[in-house]
């Protein structure tokens, strides 16, 4: 079964962040103290953290995990479970599954993007421009987040050529993408997409403080 688990991250105080550094394996640790962002390195704690406690769960740790060529990180020593983690505004997104898994989150911002042809097909446009346009944004959100999610499934590390996975087909958004199936969850302010070979998905996400990632 596909899991899905989200952490807000809002303002963090400088015991906390101490505090999860010292939870964490010294050498995740150092990596997030040379991001040079704040809010960066708030938010890599707080999925660093929210994995550790998904993977102690099961028995494993954060030292368990290696990152392949392609830049997709795994689990050694077991093919039964997969993960990603994603993050954009204020919050931390982990999903996991039996099977490969990708996903996004990004928060919904009112201008679009330029160059909207070389992000969504001719379908998409096409649906996009015939909403409201202050409905627009949501929409076009859905279909990026699901399109990253699916290139984080497959294992890719760069998104080329976006306009070339169509998220509509027949006029319909499709649920469905080779073997692939999109989950979304309604997030206000964000799109969050999932996107797994495993159809079974969990009705209900988890949600986390950022203190409650100090429970292990």
């Amino acid at each position: 079964m596909v899991r899905a688990f989200l952490c807000h991250v809002d303002e963090v105080k400088e015991k906390s962040m101490e505090r999860g550094l010292s939870l964490l394996p010294k050498q995740e640790a150092e990596r997030i103290l040379q991001l040079k962002n704040e809010k960066q390195r708030c938010l890599s704690l707080a999925g660093k953290l929210l994995l550790q406690k998904v993977l102690q769960e099961r028995g494993y740790s954060l030292t368990d995990c290696i990152v392949q060529k392609n830049g997709k990180p795994e689990l050694k020593g077991t093919e039964d479970f997969h993960f990603n983690l994603s993050h954009s505004g204020e919050y931390v997104l982990l999903a996991t599954s039996s099977l490969p898994i990708g996903a996004d989150i990004e928060r919904i911002r009112e201008r679009l993007p330029k160059g909207l042809m070389r992000i969504l097909s001719k379908e998409e446009e096409e649906i996009l421009e015939s909403l409201p346009k202050q409905e627009q944004p949501a929409l076009f959100f859905r279909f990026w987040t699901r399109k990253e999610s699916f290139v984080k499934a497959i294992g890719g590390r760069i998104f080329v050529k976006p306009f070339l996975l169509s998220m509509v087909e027949k006029g319909q958004i499709v649920e469905r993408y080779k073997d692939f199936y999109f989950y979304d969850f309604p997030i206000k302010g964000y799109a969050l997409s999932l996107c797994s070979k495993e159809c079974v998905y969990a009705e209900k996400m988890q949600f986390f403080s950022f203190s409650d990632l100090f429970s292990m």
